[in-house]
């Protein structure tokens, strides 16, 4: 683990108090500078040590009255007085009597190096030379120190920590402890997500101290106060020429990759006018299930691309991006385009428009000028405030959001009403026919149902109507237990069914889930991980346990919008199972019946 030093440094009547992970680079940046004095007071500590022993002197220094921004001359013994002060408090070893009389370190310099100016010229040629290298992989990002060894050819060595530190110095990159110190709180913020809820504190076999450590983004690198989190928002940004640049004649897009009917026209205009928009910076693309919104951002992203914005589509689930990666490839041939998810292997490259799951939106500050958020919705982003928080951090100041839903919560809604957020509505699918609506079947006591020798009229009735349609079913259930419960209960009712079950932690569910695509399954039972991303043809649902309180309104809604996407197969079975009648059942069918009625007026009106 790579320590720092903690000193205090006098420029032109102002005392500021730095830390170095290469000393000697200061001392010769500052005797450049026509710096006196460079007084060492600490031993070499850990990131977030270090910077909790600043912040402790300056607001010391700021109370005391005297100095850091040179508003009267620094008295000396009542400085180093607050300086031990500060080492006590901290436990940190006294270190400025190291050097009582001349904490001078920059003394000689001038003379052992005649040729200074030269060396400072030659530093200044290396640290550009070093920039080039690294700027196309860093620029943007915010980045934990460990992660950089992954840069292709980068090693951390000291000639890196020389150039690291020439770069803090010119203020290009920015260093801070990945999770503040406990020394400097009671609760310690992860500087890296934001959270506070999960830090804790434990001691660090790497740095020795009391260290905090983030749980919250644990699954993107380990962030704790003794590792540096890195910040190179502005970077190299003059080297980064290809993504961000006006273009004189617009980037050819391959038409054939989607086909827009005069609805989805209408909302793909009114968000491609949004760019523009200056009362708004955030416009919901609220559309039902099957509208096909994908394809209705399309012309947003050409005019983006275009306008030389750099573009994040970035949706909550890793097999969405992996699923729309090669279709934007085919859609715009010309543009660099950066697929990123858990295990990708274009970590390292750049581009102009970049497909991401909203966890990875963690590594990137200040660097879209448009973020289109798919299934804002979904699971985990919805709800998370740590991840919307680090999408807007993503989003340059005056940048745009677009987000897709079919189902906003209430908080939207509001946002809506009190003109927060812009908001276009597409009430009806590509093919042009309703929502199949929900039927509400009440039942009593579903669980002893499972113990029948023959199956209840209900589920005997839905199966043999899928069957005379040749059909497939999802059959939800509330829990993962009850999947192979339900699964082999079935599979004795209905012996000659084919049967199966998935769960998220099923690790064949790829291939069950595949196999289902390709018909090889008739039932699948499942829970709500199976509520978007996968369409099938001729597919109908069932939900047992409608009434429990995973299946909420949006989801609710959700499972419904599975059944009835393809124009051969525009309807379907839609019902939902339940011992009483909930809120989130009545409004689920309502809003579905609504959508459906806004379409009718819509098709009306253009009569």
């Amino acid at each position: 683990m790579r320590k720092c030093i903690v000193y205090l440094v006098e420029e032109n009547g102002t005392s500021e108090f730095r830390f170095s992970f290469d000393l000697e680079m200061d001392q010769f940046y500052f005797a450049n500078q026509q710096v006196k004095e460079i007084i060492v007071i600490s031993p070499p500590l850990s990131i977030g040590t270090a910077q909790a022993l600043i912040r402790c002197l300056n607001d010391g220094m700021k109370k005391r009255g005297f100095i850091i921004f040179g508003r009267r001359e620094r008295k000396e013994e009542v400085e180093r007085e607050r300086i031990w002060r500060c080492q006590e408090k901290l436990g940190i070893a006294k270190v400025y009597d190291v050097f009582p009389s001349k904490g001078n370190l920059l003394e000689g310099i001038t003379e052992t190096r005649n040729n200074k100016r030269d060396w400072m010229c030659d530093l200044a040629t290396s640290y550009a030379k070093w920039k080039e290298e690294i700027a196309p992989f860093v620029f943007g990002k915010q980045l934990l120190l460990d992660e950089l060894k992954g840069i292709p050819n980068l090693v951390l060595d000291e000639s890196f920590y020389q150039m690291l530190q020439y770069g803090i110095l010119t203020g290009e990159v920015k260093v801070m402890s990945s999770v503040a110190s406990p020394l400097d709180s009671a609760r310690p913020i992860c500087h890296r997500c934001g959270s506070s809820e999960k830090v804790h504190v434990q001691p660090c076999a790497s740095c020795g101290d009391a260290c905090a450590t983030c749980e919250e983004c644990i699954a993107m690198g380990r962030s704790k106060t003794c590792i540096p989190l890195l910040q190179f928002t502005y970077f190299g940004a003059k080297m980064i020429k290809k993504d961000h640049r006006q273009r004189d004649i617009p980037p050819t897009i391959n038409t054939h990759c989607y086909q827009l009917t005069p609805h989805q026209a209408r909302v793909a205009e009114y968000a491609v006018h949004f760019l523009h928009n200056q009362e708004f910076k955030e416009l919901l693309i609220w559309a039902v299930t099957g509208a096909g919104k994908t394809e209705m951002i399309f012309p947003t992203i050409h005019k983006g691309i275009s306008n030389g914005y750099r573009i994040l589509l970035a949706s909550p689930r890793k097999d969405v991006i992996r699923e729309l990666t090669p279709r934007f490839r085919k859609a715009f041939p010309e543009i660099p385009i950066v697929s990123l998810y858990g295990g990708s292997p274009e970590r390292w490259n750049s581009g102009q428009f970049y497909l991401a799951t909203t966890h990875q939106t963690l590594r990137f500050v200040d660097f879209f000028d448009l973020v289109i958020i798919d299934e804002m919705d979904a699971f985990p982003y919805h709800g998370d405030s740590v991840l919307h928080r680090v999408v807007r951090r993503a989003l340059k100041k005056d940048g745009k959001l677009i987000y897709l839903t079919a189902t906003p919560s209430k908080d939207w809604i509001d946002r809506i009403q009190h003109r927060e957020i812009d908001v276009t509505v597409l009430p009806i699918r590509y093919h042009g026919n309703p929502l199949p609506v929900p039927e509400l079947k009440y039942i009593n006591d579903l669980r002893k149902r499972l113990k029948q020798e023959k199956p209840f009229q209900i589920m005997e009735e839905f199966i043999a109507e899928v069957k005379k349609r040749k059909g497939q079913a999802f059959i939800f259930v509330s829990e993962v237990r009850l999947v192979k419960i339900w699964q082999n209960q079935l599979r004795k009712w209905f012996p000659d069914a084919k049967v199966e079950g998935v769960h998220a932690t099923d690790y064949l569910r790829d291939d069950k889930v595949e196999q289902f695509r390709k018909g090889d399954i008739q039932f699948l039972v499942t829970t709500t991980i199976m509520e978007r991303g996968v369409t099938v043809p001729n597919v109908h649902v069932l939900v047992l346990g409608a009434d429990t309180q995973v299946f909420d309104e949006a989801t609710l809604v959700q499972i419904a919008g599975r059944v009835g996407r393809s124009k051969d197969y525009p309807d379907g079975l839609v019902w939902f199972i339940a011992e009483t009648k909930t809120k989130d059942l009545v409004k689920a069918k309502d809003q579905i019946e609504r959508m459906n009625q806004l379409a009718k007026n819509w098709i009306n009106n253009k009569k």
